[in-house]
């Protein structure tokens, strides 16, 4: 999961991960201060766990529920975006093609400039979503100028 990949979320998928995530805090912080009383330790929650129960302290149950809500978000965030979650491989891509399937999966737009669009990519590459691909692409060709001032935005063009 790249950083970078929070970009091309939906505010709706940003507001529940943020959520979700600040929850869990909060639930952990509640169950660490609670777990310094002596009183929240006698009141015992209950798991069920197919046909068993399981008693479980208030502090710990507190704790518990918070990092499963935090490891869901990570878990989430780690299915969304895979590490090679979008490849060019098994030929020559040229950055026109690579644009056209970038905008079809993703909301991030490219602007070639120039003689940009017929520039042919003579590696592979693989990226966990189009602003992590498009990185690594301006990173490894020296003599293409990536400008992405613009949220959402790649302008890329070929300089001699």
């Amino acid at each position: 999961m790249n950083i970078d990949c929070l970009s091309e979320l939906t505010d709706l998928e940003k507001l529940g991960l943020i959520i979700a995530a600040v929850l869990g805090l909060i639930l952990i912080v509640v169950g660490f201060v609670l777990a310094f009383r002596n009183e929240p330790w006698r009141v015992l929650g209950s798991i069920k766990l197919g046909k068993r129960e399981l008693a479980v302290p208030g502090p710990l149950a507190f704790i518990l529920l918070g990092v499963v809500f935090i490891g869901g978000t990570i878990w989430w965030l780690s299915i969304t975006f895979p590490s090679d979650n979008i490849r060019f491989v098994q030929k020559h891509w040229t950055l026109g093609e690579v644009k056209e399937r970038v905008e079809r999966v993703s909301i991030l737009q490219v602007e070639l400039k120039g003689e940009a669009a017929s520039f042919i990519l003579d590696k592979e590459f693989s990226g966990a979503c189009a602003t992590d691909l498009m990185n690594s692409i301006c990173n490894y060709y020296k003599h293409l100028q990536c400008d992405n001032t613009e949220p959402g935005v790649f302008v890329i063009k070929v300089v001699p």
